[in-house]
């Protein structure tokens, strides 16, 4: 007797299971539109404007209007909270931060090499062999680019008329090396609280800057209220 031919299934197959908790749907199959994302309300709008100056979620919301004030700031600090997991919100502030950094010609990689650039720095190479410190232009960049201040103070001797200068005090003073080499530890997943997150806060900002990212902000606590 001759076998008789399998049924075709009727429905397609939707999903398939690989691994337990891991579903994966058909691509080809119509009946998954994209989940629609609320419209952005004036507010809310007001508070991504607000976010972007300082990166200050809380401060961000107080002058948003969502309540709170400077000394009692616990209403904005939550609503903050929320404000940064909606969609619409991250939304648009991966969108404003995008623009704005393609206007400033700003990039991931410009934010870690400015970076690198104090935590590496070697203050020796603003001075010469015999101690002096050199004229501004011949400080290696990434030097200069490291210093955060730089002061003149003139020294004279005697009164009046009679006053001559003597000599110059000058100061020059440098970002904080500590604080960078923290930062680029976190970015690195060196810190063993970090390997996970990688320090959500600055791969969040980097991905927001360089367009690479639309994820969650850190909440106002992660990023140092």
């Amino acid at each position: 007797m001759a076998k008789k031919p399998q049924k075709q299934a009727k429905e397609q197959k939707t999903a398939s299971q690989d691994k337990p908790g891991e579903v994966q749907f058909d691509e080809d199959v119509p009946n998954y539109p994209p989940k629609k994302v609320k419209k952005l309300e004036p507010k809310q709008k007001r508070f991504c404007e607000e976010y972007i100056i300082d990166f200050n979620a809380t401060q961000a919301a107080l002058r948003a209007g969502y309540g709170g004030t400077k000394k009692d700031p616990k209403v904005a600090a939550v609503q903050a909270c929320r404000l940064l997991i909606k969609d619409n919100v991250c939304g648009h502030l991966a969108e404003i931060t995008g623009k704005q950094s393609k206007r400033l010609e700003v990039t991931a990689d410009n934010v870690l090499n400015e970076i690198r650039r104090v935590a590496f720095c070697d203050v020796g190479q603003a001075f010469n062999d015999d101690g002096t410190l050199k004229p501004i232009h011949e400080i290696p960049e990434d030097v200069r680019r490291a210093i955060s201040g730089f002061e003149v103070e003139e020294i004279w001797k005697g009164r009046g008329e009679d006053r001559t200068q003597t000599g110059e005090l000058k100061k020059l003073k440098f970002w904080n090396k500590d604080s960078n080499n923290e930062m680029l530890m976190k970015h690195l997943g060196q810190f063993k609280q970090d390997n996970d997150q990688k320090n959500e806060a600055l791969t969040s900002l980097l991905g927001l800057i360089d367009g690479s990212s639309s994820g969650k902000l850190p909440s106002p606590d992660e990023a140092g209220e």
